[in-house]
């Protein structure tokens, strides 16, 4: 299973549906804010997990948990129909990068 990296898979998609991923990162920054996603990822030293004195980046995160936050995300924005009735739901690991970009090309088709 390749992993869900700024470089390999988001960096794609936002240039095939920069519009639909904008309105996507723009939630995923309210997410975080909301979420204390700082205080989430520091360890028990007050660091940042990983040290590099900032917490990780949503793309860093291990692949189920961007999928769940993602998921959250269709939820939402009220997307969770065309998530669910229209895009095959993951039945592994590697079906979620399928069913990521299925969601963003049907909503650019929607638009």
């Amino acid at each position: 299973m390749e992993s869900l990296t700024k470089e390999n898979f988001w960096n794609a998609l936002m240039a095939k549906y920069p519009e639909q991923m904008k309105v996507f990162c723009a939630w995923v920054d309210e997410y975080k804010a909301r979420n204390e996603w700082g205080s989430i990822f520091k360890n028990g030293e007050d660091k940042f997990v990983r040290d590099t004195g900032k917490p990780l980046k949503y793309h860093e995160l291990p692949i189920a948990m961007q999928f769940g936050i993602f998921y959250q995300f269709t939820v939402e924005s009220e997307e969770y129909d065309l998530f669910y009735q229209d895009v095959a739901v993951p039945k592994t690991m590697d079906d979620i990068k399928d069913c990521i970009e299925g969601f963003f090309f049907l909503q650019k088709m929607k638009a």
